[in-house]
């Protein structure tokens, strides 16, 4: 896919975010990493206020990543794309968030892998390591991933692009 086709593509995805979300505002912490992915199908971001302190991840046998869930501030968002296959959860504990998310999307249109890792250092792997790398990460370093944004199809999630910010104690982005 071309340069030029993905701005597109991360312009419509950040037209479609919510503007009453605390993500939607434009501050120094936000960032965005560019989707990867053939980005076929139904455009999906996941929604929710606070920080995230779970997720869940779907992925069939030997193969792409069927869905994607959060949990924010203890309320699960609503999955992405799909629950077939084996379910892979973590809980992240207190003061602990995601800041870097990497993997592998296929030739055959969908992500085979998501690995999400925290301020921590554990980190959550999904799926299979087939396909082309990708590695996200925010600009600002107290920036924490607040959203995944992309497309899907009844198979699996076909792309992915991560937004990245600070969140207050109060759950808003500052």
């Amino acid at each position: 896919m071309a340069i030029g086709s993905l701005l597109v593509i991360a312009i419509v995805l950040l037209q479609n975010i919510d503007p009453s979300s605390a993500w939607a505002s434009t501050n120094e912490t936000y960032s965005y990493s560019l989707a990867v992915g053939k980005g076929l199908g139904s455009a999906y971001q996941t929604t929710g206020e606070g920080h995230i302190n779970a997720i869940r991840i779907w992925e069939a046998y030997n193969c792409q990543i069927t869905g994607v869930q959060f949990q924010y501030d203890g309320i699960w968002s609503a999955v992405v794309g799909g629950t077939t296959g084996t379910t892979i959860e973590m809980e992240l504990r207190d003061g602990e968030a995601i800041i870097q998310i990497s993997g592998k999307w296929h030739a055959s249109h969908y992500i085979y892998q998501l690995v999400f890792v925290t301020n921590r250092g554990r980190f959550l792997t999904a799926g299979q390591p087939s396909g082309y790398s990708y590695n996200f990460y925010p600009v600002h370093p107290d920036a924490e991933l607040l959203l995944v944004s992309g497309r899907y199809t009844s198979g699996g999630i076909t792309s992915i692009g991560a937004h990245w910010g600070a969140i207050a104690s109060d759950g808003k982005m500052h």
